[in-house]
């Protein structure tokens, strides 16, 4: 019986070594499972902070793209503006100097 007790004893003072190397392990993986997830977290709100920024300077690059095309467009329209009053100037030049040769050509005769 002392034997037994003995035999007894020796497995359960195993039994406990290796239940309480079991419980350290456990406490091992879940701190590193806690950290995994904290690191997790800031790396998730890093790339939110990222897409944020990223579409907030998108945005801008649209913005000054849409301005520069309409600035564009307006220097296209006013340079055809131009043009037109440029051409209508010519021919009010060019129908006053006929104009002007004809009666000097007609005080030429008188």
């Amino acid at each position: 019986e002392s034997t037994s007790r003995a035999i007894v004893e020796q497995l359960n003072a195993k039994l406990s070594q290796e239940l309480e190397a079991l419980k350290l392990s456990n406490e091992r993986k879940i701190r590193s499972s806690t950290e995994l997830e904290e690191q997790n977290k800031r790396a998730t709100q890093e790339l939110i902070d990222l897409k944020a920024s990223y579409e907030e300077k998108l945005e801008s690059i649209n913005q000054d793209l849409i301005s520069e095309r309409n600035r564009r467009t307006e220097s296209e329209e006013l340079l055809e503006t131009v043009q037109t009053q440029f051409s209508h100037v010519k021919d009010n030049f060019q129908e006053a100097t006929a104009r002007w040769a004809l009666e000097n050509s007609k005080r030429a005769f008188e």
